[in-house]
C-alpha cells in the first residue's frame, strides 16, 4: 500500500492520504500526481504544496508543486517548510 503525504493542513482534505492498492510501478504513479496535483490546487486555491508518496516506509516520489507565497513568489521545493 502506497500512501501520498501532504502536510498542509484540511485545505488539502482531498490530496490528504490517497491509498494506491498494490505496487504500482513509482513512475506511473509519480506521472499521474504530476498532472493531477495542479489541477487540484487550482480548484481549491492553494499556491504551493509540496508531497511525498511514501511506500513501505520509503519515500518513493517527491513533489513541489507552485509558490510558497502568493504575494511574494518563490518556487516550492521538496524541502520548502510550510508554516
Amino acid at each position: 500500500m502506497c500512501r501520498l503525504v501532504v502536510p498542509c493542513g484540511a485545505a488539502l482534505a482531498l490530496l490528504t492520504t490517497v491509498a494506491v492498492q498494490g505496487r504500482a510501478q513509482e513512475s506511473a504513479t509519480g506521472q499521474f500526481l504530476e498532472r493531477r496535483i495542479p489541477t487540484l490546487m487550482q480548484a481549491a486555491d492553494i499556491p504551493g504544496l509540496s508531497a511525498a508518496l511514501v511506500e513501505d516506509g520509503e519515500i518513493a516520489w517527491l513533489g513541489a508543486f507552485g509558490v510558497m507565497h502568493a504575494d511574494t513568489g518563490g518556487a516550492v521545493t521538496e524541502t520548502t517548510v510550510f508554516e
